[in-house]
This record gives C-alpha cells, sequence and structure tokens, in this order.
C-alpha cells in the first residue's frame, strides 16, 4: 500500500513539474508594449546639465523624465541632482496629433545630419529621436542646436507636443531610478 502512494505522490510532483512551464509561460507572454516615439535631449553647461527624455507607446501610455545635475561652486564637481520621473496616459486627441505629426511626409523624410563630432563642444545641446514605425526605425541624432539648422521647421511640431506633454501632470514615480527612458 505503501508502494502506490508513492508512486501516486511521484506523478503528481512531476505533473506539477511538467506543468509548470506552461502555466509560467502563458502568465508571462502578455503582449509587450509597443513603443511609438522616444525622445532624448541633453544640454551640458558649465553649472546644470539637464537630461530630458519620454517614451510613448503605441497605446498612449508614457514616461517621462528629466535628470538635473547643478553647480554651486564651478571648481568642485556637481553638487545637487534630481531626477524626477512621471507616467501616464496621454488622451486619445494627443495620440492621434502625434501620429500625425509622426506621419507627416516631412518629417519621415527627415535623415540626420552628415557631421563629424568634435571631441569637445562648448553648445552640447544634443536632441535624438526614435520614431517606431512598423518594424522600421527612424532615428534623428542632432548633436547641437547648429546641426538642426534646416530642420526647424519640420522639429518645431513634435518638440512643441513634446513639450505638453512633459508639463502634463502625469503620475510621480516615487524611488525612480534614472533609466533614459529605456522600454
Amino acid at each position: 500500500m505503501e508502494l502506490r502512494w508513492i508512486k501516486w505522490l511521484a506523478l503528481v510532483i512531476g505533473a506539477g513539474v511538467l506543468c509548470a512551464p506552461a502555466f509560467t509561460q502563458s502568465a508571462q507572454s502578455k503582449p509587450a508594449a509597443v513603443p511609438l516615439l522616444w525622445v532624448l535631449q541633453k544640454h551640458q553647461g558649465s553649472m546644470v546639465a539637464e537630461e530630458s527624455c519620454a517614451i510613448v507607446f503605441a497605446g498612449g501610455k508614457y514616461r517621462s523624465e528629466t535628470f538635473r545635475r547643478r553647480r554651486t561652486v564651478a571648481t568642485i564637481g556637481f553638487e545637487e541632482d534630481s531626477l524626477d520621473v512621471k507616467e501616464g496616459q496621454v488622451s486619445e486627441a494627443a495620440l492621434n496629433g502625434l501620429s500625425s505629426l509622426l506621419s507627416a511626409p516631412e518629417f519621415r523624410e527627415l535623415t540626420s545630419p552628415k557631421l563629424v563630432r568634435r571631441i569637445v563642444d562648448e553648445n552640447y545641446d544634443a536632441l535624438q529621436i526614435m520614431v517606431f514605425r512598423n518594424g522600421q526605425l527612424q532615428q534623428l541624432k542632432y548633436p547641437n542646436k547648429n546641426s538642426r539648422k534646416g530642420h526647424e521647421q519640420q522639429l518645431k511640431p513634435l518638440l512643441d507636443w513634446w513639450q505638453e506633454l512633459r508639463r502634463s501632470p502625469g503620475e510621480p514615480v516615487k524611488n525612480a531610478q534614472k533609466t533614459r527612458c529605456t522600454p
């Protein structure tokens, strides 16, 4: 009789071990959020450095980060850091507006300027934009404001949209880590 109980227990344990991966796989197989837009802007000054980014997903969810480093005395390193992280959902109208901006032919045709990056740049104000389109990636990199000349008209509507997103209340994320808005 004891042998029957041992066989039965072994069968139950074996079935549990074999079925566990299927259960965890189905629980983890939620569809991943598809990014639509990623924007990063870095400004480096002698007294303040700021890095702002946002990622917006196809369903309208977003994450926005602003990281600041300030100096109080120029001869001493950065002394004060602050990180502001917000997450939220853009309205359907704002998401439709963003989609229209990104699908405009004049924006779709933009490419990064062919520039040689200098080791030291006194006007470091970098802007990076990635637009995800059906498996295609449009990546734009501008190392400073001068490199954006000639593209301002196409970039301005998107940068204005991003400023509105940064002003939106969103939900502050407590104890957040700086991720540069990576998905």
